[in-house]
């Protein structure tokens, strides 16, 4: 005859012994200083990137409903219903490179990102983690920052009632908004992306070396630089 527990009993016994184990591992964890400012700093981190988004949708719903779709028109004139989209779309890509500069940082001008900033603080014990959050908190920021006004655009504007109605597209019909929105946005995200990134470094330095020419000068007694 068998003797000792049966099998279920033993696995019971076992799960009951891992389950506590990890208990008390959580408890510990989170009664640690370090687990609390951890928490607090990502609590921090994701009300500030809520009220980012939120100021994003709001601004987008306002450039919509009082600049972009006033052009458009009753949708007669189909070019005006290209120029309302384009301009939805350049006037989108100057909004969200507006966020990216506050949210990451613009190098040319030595400037640090808020992003960088929260996760800093919120302690993180390697630099793996570190960057790991950084990455996941960026993708909950970038997805609404940068999807929104298309989607806005392409699925929600004729059926969601915004600042007292429904500002629907010209004869219902989206996608010629949409076409010129999205070639629009991507140029114009381009466009100021390559003059913080090119354009003004090579500003500074000639400037720079103006300014070092017009000391020299001035050092060997000749007319500094107007």
């Amino acid at each position: 005859m068998a003797t000792g527990f049966p099998s279920q009993h033993f696995e019971l016994a076992v799960r009951c012994s891992i389950c506590a184990f990890r208990f008390e591992r959580l408890n510990n964890w989170l009664s640690s200083e370090r687990a609390s400012a951890s928490f607090g700093g990502q609590l921090v981190t994701f009300t500030v990137i809520a009220i980012i988004n939120t100021f994003n949708i709001l601004v987008t719903l306002c450039i919509w409903k009082f600049i972009a779709r006033p052009i458009m028109g009753d949708g007669s004139n189909t070019s005006m219903v290209f120029v309302g989209g384009a301009v939805m779309g350049a006037l989108s890509g100057i909004l969200s490179f507006t966020i990216d500069c506050v949210m990451d940082g613009v190098p040319a001008f030595d400037f640090q990102g808020l992003m960088v900033k929260l996760i800093e603080d919120e302690n993180w014990r390697t630099e793996t983690e570190d960057e790991d959050a950084n990455i996941m908190k960026t993708f909950f920021f970038k997805v609404v920052e940068k999807y929104f006004p298309l989607a806005y655009v392409a699925f929600m504007v004729n059926h969601v009632e915004v600042f007292g109605g429904v500002d629907y597209c010209p004869k219902w019909n989206c996608l010629p908004v949409v076409w010129a929105m999205f070639p629009a946005l991507v140029i114009t995200e381009i466009c100021l992306n390559t003059a913080f990134t090119h354009g003004i470094p090579l500003v500074k330095s000639q400037m720079a070396g103006r300014d070092e020419l017009s000391e020299l000068r001035k050092k060997a007694g000749l007319k500094p630089l107007v």
